[in-house]
C-alpha cells in the first residue's frame, strides 16, 4: 500500500503497531517518533526516511502541518528491509 497523508501540528498517532513493514517519507513539516517507551525519540524532517519494524510499539506527533508519503508491505518473502543511499551521479550509465 501507498498513501500521501497530511496532518495539522499537534495531531498526535498514539502508541500503535504494524503487522508489516512501514516506509515513511516526510515530504513538509516535522514528525517526531518515540519508540521504546520514550527511550528513543527522533524528530524527522523533510526528505527524511524512516523505517518501523512489524510489531514496532511507537508515536507520531506533527510537531507542524506535516505531510508525508507512506509505503507498507511485507517484502520480498518476509525479509528486512535494506536501506541504501545509491549516488545517482556516478552511477554506471
Amino acid at each position: 500500500m501507498v498513501g500521501k497523508y497530511k496532518s495539522s501540528k499537534g495531531v498526535q498517532f498514539t502508541r500503535h503497531t504494524h503487522t508489516d513493514w512501514v516506509v515513511v517519507t516526510v515530504l513538509n513539516g516535522k514528525v517526531e517518533v518515540s519508540r521504546h517507551n520514550g527511550a528513543d525519540i527522533r524528530v524527522y524532517l523533510p526528505g527524511d526516511t524512516y523505517l518501523v519494524e512489524p510489531g514496532d510499539t511507537h508515536t507520531e506527533t506533527s510537531l507542524e502541518d506535516t505531510e508525508v508519503v507512506v509505503v507498507n508491505g511485507r517484502g520480498v518473502n518476509n525479509e528486512k528491509f535494506i536501506m541504501r543511499t545509491i549516488n545517482i551521479d556516478s552511477a554506471d550509465k
